[in-house]
């Protein structure tokens, strides 16, 4: 199971099968436990999920940048939209932070938030598809991603299939 990581700083943890069931028996909650890849970093890290910032230089919270971004828009938009942050890797290997939105672009009090190296997705749907899109039309992979709202279960799907790894809440589904 080495397809997830924990990232402190540009140190990777691998997770073995053994930490999985620590970080399930550690879960403090259903939403945790839903969501098992936070589980498991919350537990490896002891703090919340973090990624490394581009280049590896920094550590950044993606779920953290996410909703720091989200809260560029009014109070009611911010009730009705959702905004991702991601880390993508390039064809040259370097990386980099695409942000994007559940309508075609960030808001322009968002794109003033960005900072030095933060790139806007631009497109239609869900933030993380949108990240996800713009992506692979640039030839990216996405490695991380977080949202600003829990992960519905068609994006978490989405995120799985090319596979990147989702670093915030995923929505409980509802039986």
């Amino acid at each position: 199971m080495e397809k997830s990581n924990c990232v402190t700083g540009a140190e990777r943890v691998p997770i073995t099968p053994e930490i999985c069931l620590k970080a399930f028996e550690k879960a403090s909650n259903e939403e945790d436990r839903d969501g098992m890849e936070r589980a498991i970093a919350m537990w490896m890290c002891n703090e919340d999920v973090v990624s490394t910032g581009v280049g590896g230089k920094q550590s950044i919270n993606l779920e953290q940048r996410a909703k720091e971004i989200h809260s560029g828009l009014d109070e009611f938009s911010q009730s009705k939209r959702t905004t991702a942050v991601a880390i993508v890797k390039n064809a040259d290997g370097t990386e980099q932070i695409l942000v994007g939105s559940s309508v075609k672009r960030l808001s322009p009090a968002q794109r003033e938030l960005l900072n030095s190296g933060e790139i806007e997705a631009i497109g239609e749907g869900h933030a993380e598809v949108t990240i996800i899109n713009q992506a692979k039309a640039n030839g990216q992979t996405v490695i991380d991603i977080a949202a600003s709202r829990p992960i519905c279960p068609n994006c978490a799907n989405t995120i799985n299939e090319v596979g990147a790894n989702p670093v915030s809440p995923l929505k409980k589904v509802k039986r």
